[in-house]
Protein backbone atom coordinates (compact mmCIF):
# COMPACT_ATOMS: atom_id res chain seq x y z
CA UNK A 1 0.00 0.00 0.00
CA UNK A 2 1.32 3.39 -0.95
CA UNK A 3 1.37 6.42 1.28
CA UNK A 4 -1.19 9.14 0.61
CA UNK A 5 0.03 11.83 -1.77
CA UNK A 6 2.45 9.63 -3.69
CA UNK A 7 2.14 9.07 -7.40
CA UNK A 8 0.82 5.56 -8.18
CA UNK A 9 2.90 3.26 -10.36
CA UNK A 10 1.59 2.57 -13.86
CA UNK A 11 -0.04 -0.82 -14.30
CA UNK A 12 1.31 -1.44 -17.77
CA UNK A 13 0.18 -0.96 -21.35
CA UNK A 14 -2.88 -2.41 -22.99
CA UNK A 15 -2.82 -6.10 -23.82
CA UNK A 16 -4.78 -7.82 -26.61
CA UNK A 17 -7.71 -10.02 -25.68
CA UNK A 18 -7.28 -13.76 -26.07
CA UNK A 19 -9.49 -14.80 -29.01
CA UNK A 20 -8.43 -18.45 -29.14
CA UNK A 21 -11.34 -19.62 -27.01
CA UNK A 22 -13.97 -18.93 -29.70
CA UNK A 23 -17.52 -18.42 -28.47
CA UNK A 24 -17.84 -17.86 -24.76
CA UNK A 25 -20.34 -19.66 -22.56
CA UNK A 26 -22.49 -16.52 -22.26
CA UNK A 27 -22.53 -16.08 -26.03
CA UNK A 28 -23.51 -19.70 -26.56
CA UNK A 29 -26.28 -19.51 -23.96
CA UNK A 30 -27.61 -16.32 -25.55
CA UNK A 31 -27.69 -17.93 -28.97
CA UNK A 32 -29.53 -21.00 -27.65
CA UNK A 33 -32.07 -18.84 -25.80
CA UNK A 34 -32.84 -16.69 -28.84
CA UNK A 35 -33.14 -19.70 -31.13
CA UNK A 36 -35.44 -21.57 -28.76
CA UNK A 37 -37.62 -18.49 -28.29
CA UNK A 38 -37.99 -18.10 -32.05
CA UNK A 39 -38.87 -21.79 -32.44
CA UNK A 40 -41.50 -21.59 -29.70
CA UNK A 41 -43.03 -18.45 -31.24
CA UNK A 42 -43.26 -19.96 -34.71
CA UNK A 43 -44.10 -23.45 -33.52
CA UNK A 44 -47.10 -22.50 -31.42
CA UNK A 45 -48.70 -20.56 -34.24
CA UNK A 46 -48.82 -17.24 -32.43
CA UNK A 47 -48.57 -15.42 -35.73
CA UNK A 48 -51.95 -16.74 -36.92
CA UNK A 49 -53.67 -15.79 -33.68
CA UNK A 50 -52.41 -12.23 -33.88
CA UNK A 51 -53.65 -12.02 -37.45
CA UNK A 52 -57.15 -13.00 -36.29
CA UNK A 53 -57.01 -10.59 -33.35
CA UNK A 54 -56.06 -7.65 -35.55
CA UNK A 55 -58.88 -8.55 -37.96
CA UNK A 56 -61.40 -8.59 -35.09
CA UNK A 57 -60.13 -5.26 -33.79
CA UNK A 58 -60.44 -3.76 -37.27
CA UNK A 59 -64.04 -4.98 -37.58
CA UNK A 60 -64.96 -3.56 -34.15
CA UNK A 61 -63.41 -0.22 -35.13
CA UNK A 62 -65.37 -0.13 -38.40
CA UNK A 63 -68.61 -0.89 -36.53
CA UNK A 64 -67.95 1.94 -34.05
CA UNK A 65 -67.22 4.32 -36.93
CA UNK A 66 -70.53 3.35 -38.59
CA UNK A 67 -72.41 3.94 -35.31
CA UNK A 68 -70.78 7.36 -34.87
CA UNK A 69 -71.58 8.36 -38.46
CA UNK A 70 -75.22 7.30 -38.00
CA UNK A 71 -75.50 9.30 -34.75
CA UNK A 72 -74.07 12.38 -36.49
CA UNK A 73 -76.55 11.98 -39.35
CA UNK A 74 -79.44 11.75 -36.88
CA UNK A 75 -78.30 14.85 -34.98
CA UNK A 76 -77.88 16.83 -38.21
CA UNK A 77 -81.32 15.70 -39.43
CA UNK A 78 -82.90 16.78 -36.13
CA UNK A 79 -81.21 20.17 -36.33
CA UNK A 80 -82.30 20.64 -39.94
CA UNK A 81 -85.89 19.71 -39.04
CA UNK A 82 -85.85 22.14 -36.11
CA UNK A 83 -84.49 25.00 -38.23
CA UNK A 84 -87.04 24.37 -40.97
CA UNK A 85 -89.93 25.09 -38.54
CA UNK A 86 -88.52 28.41 -37.35
CA UNK A 87 -89.47 31.74 -38.75
CA UNK A 88 -86.68 33.87 -40.22
CA UNK A 89 -85.13 36.25 -37.68
CA UNK A 90 -87.14 34.91 -34.78
CA UNK A 91 -84.66 34.08 -32.06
Amino acid sequence: MEAPGTIPRPLGGPEPLDKEGGMTLVGFMTMVLVASGALIFVGTGLTTRTHGASRSARLRHQERQRAVAEAVRQIEAARAAGEAGREPGGE
